[in-house]
């Protein structure tokens, strides 16, 4: 019925918040898309596997075109539906600083791969195991069998410059804030939302989980939010600055409605 129906479709987990699932989410309600969430069975995910070699949610399908499974795709093709001015810059050079930002956040390497280290433990042990403290050097271990960790490039050594990463990371985000505050613009790019806006109050929580106010749908010490809270280490805490911190809240505010109407289904 995934594969079949009419309109605007996306795939997530029930009962997780996936920040990859709900930055979509927030894309379309943004552009006033009605959607329609779906968990894909085997049968489903077998074959979308056929059709896009990979099996991670999000994917969306949109009436009969072909399923949008990269980050990127999803973003352009949010972005040109439902109404409203558009979430991409006009210039290239705004292009380039968004696109090279959420690319930080989400492409390989960046602050989503590195902070999903921490949900892999050290022992190397497969799904179902907890997840242990984040550590800068963790253990030594292969990652034999532990699909999550072979798909995100877990290694000794990976592991041990995540925490370096995504202090990075985080700077350089604060640093574009700073510049436009300093411009007079509360948001990341220009002086209007863009798709970075969006995208980085969503993958906030994997450094800052919400709490009721922000995120009233879902509980903050559920998986993955826990283990995102849990797994910072002081120099994360110290990288997540008051700026950025208020640029989230202004957004789940301002264009996400009030506490963003997003229950995990």
């Amino acid at each position: 019925e995934l594969l079949a129906a009419d309109g605007v479709r996306l795939t997530g987990i029930p009962g997780i918040f996936a920040v990859v699932v709900e930055y979509v989410r927030y894309l379309l309600h943004v552009r006033g898309v009605d959607y329609t969430m779906a968990a894909p069975d085997r049968t489903v995910t077998a074959r979308l596997y056929e059709a896009t070699r990979q099996e991670s949610v999000p994917t969306l399908f949109v009436e009969e075109e072909r399923p949008y499974n990269s980050w990127l795709e999803q973003t352009y093709k949010a972005a040109a539906l439902g109404d409203g001015p558009s979430l991409i810059p006009a210039s290239s050079e705004e292009r380039v600083v968004m696109f090279g930002l959420m690319n930080e956040i989400q492409g390989e390497g960046g602050l989503l791969f590195n902070k999903r280290f921490a949900m892999i433990p050290p022992e190397g042990a497969c799904a179902g195991s907890s997840p242990t403290q984040f550590l800068p050097h963790p253990t030594p271990v292969a990652l034999a069998g532990n699909a999550f960790g072979e798909k995100y490039g877990w290694s000794p050594e990976a592991a041990a410059g995540a925490e370096d990463r995504i202090v990075e990371i985080l700077g350089a985000l604060d640093a574009q804030l700073v510049k436009q505050q300093q411009s007079g613009s509360r948001f990341f790019i220009g002086a209007a939302l863009t798709a970075l806006d969006v995208h980085w109050a969503a993958f906030s929580n994997m450094v800052a989980p919400g709490d009721a106010s922000l995120l009233p749908h879902n509980n903050p010490h559920s998986m993955p939010l826990n283990v995102f809270s849990a797994t910072n280490t002081p120099r994360i805490e110290a990288a997540i600055t008051p700026l950025l911190l208020s640029h989230r809240e202004f957004i789940y505010e301002t264009y996400l409605g009030s506490g963003a109407p997003f229950p995990v289904e």
